[in-house]
């Protein structure tokens, strides 16, 4: 129950912001949501589960060990339910370096991997993201959605990295246990950046995920009956998966709907349908699948995946 009522007051939160951007009340969305067709609303449900089957082809290719199929996927349906509690990327790294952990393969190449993987499917969002606005021929403006001080975020990252190296070389012992395994991680990345195969599969199975992350979402627009060709549909799934992750916030609660609201109404969807369109997709693709994804979290540990 408690979980229960803290996704309602999320989702009030979400619908007090986005009432300021898009002056649109909860009373809009009642209304809009009455018209809503529940048998797409279902189908992009669906279409949310069976993406996280693209997931296996990409991880596959990056261990050298063989790991099973069904596990893979629940893996990452858990990994929806862990993401509502921290910030996506940092719960997604971890349950894969533990699930990698548990199929054999050693820690310096489970730490390794699952950063690798995260990295090319940010490259893969930002190429379709750049595509898709170059199809539709529209510059991609974020300064209204995000205000990111992407300078000062490089310089401390430098600076923690400066000082870093200043310690560890600073130290013998410290030295003696680091090099090794710094050694291993770039062996392993080597392994994944210089094997065209690899790249392949992990950038295809990010691909897929993203592409069809898009279907679901034409699958909740078409609910509200409203028809938006499969290019902006990639625009705005794949720029709301990329700036609400950006912002360090556990499952992008407040900031993807308010994304996903202004860019629907950047593509020509009505304010008021908009703001409807992005609370209900993410009810139905991220809030929903969190309690499958519990049930899956706990299989995995009991069956000791996890």
């Amino acid at each position: 129950w408690s979980k229960i009522i803290m996704m309602l007051f999320a989702l009030f939160a979400a619908n007090a912001l986005l009432s300021q951007i898009a002056d649109v009340g909860f009373d809009t969305l009642l209304e809009e949501l009455k018209s809503a067709s529940a048998g797409w609303l279902v189908a992009a449900f669906a279409i949310k589960i069976l993406s996280y089957g693209t997931a296996f082809f990409g991880l596959r290719a990056v261990v050298p060990t063989p790991i099973p199929f069904a596990p893979t996927t629940l893996l990452q349906s858990a990994k929806s339910y862990v993401g509502l509690v921290v910030p996506s990327m940092v719960g997604r790294v971890g349950l894969d370096i533990r699930f990698l952990q548990k199929q054999g393969v050693s820690t310096t190449v489970a730490a390794t991997q699952g950063p690798v993987i995260s990295l090319i499917g940010f490259v893969a969002e930002v190429l379709l993201l750049l595509f898709s606005a170059w199809t539709m021929g529209q510059a991609v403006e974020t300064d209204g959605l995000l205000d990111i001080d992407v300078a000062g975020i490089l310089t401390i990252v430098v600076v923690l990295v400066v000082i870093g190296l200043a310690i560890v070389f600073g130290a013998p012992k410290l030295r003696a246990k680091v090099l090794p395994v710094v050694k291993d991680a770039i062996s392993a990345v080597r392994s994944i950046v210089t094997s065209p195969r690899t790249l392949v599969s992990v950038f295809g199975s990010e691909l897929a995920d993203r592409l069809m992350g898009a279907i679901a979402l034409g699958a909740t627009v078409m609910a509200f009956g409203v028809d938006l060709p499969f290019v902006p549909l990639i625009f705005v799934s794949v720029g709301t998966g990329l700036l609400a992750g950006l912002a360090p916030v556990p499952g992008g609660i407040g900031v993807a709907e308010a994304t996903m609201s202004a860019l629907l109404t950047a593509v020509g969807v009505d304010a008021g349908v908009s703001v409807s369109i992005a609370i209900v997709h993410r009810v139905v693709t991220s809030y929903l699948p969190p309690v499958l994804g519990f049930f899956s979290l706990n299989w995995l540990t009991k069956e000791r995946y996890l």
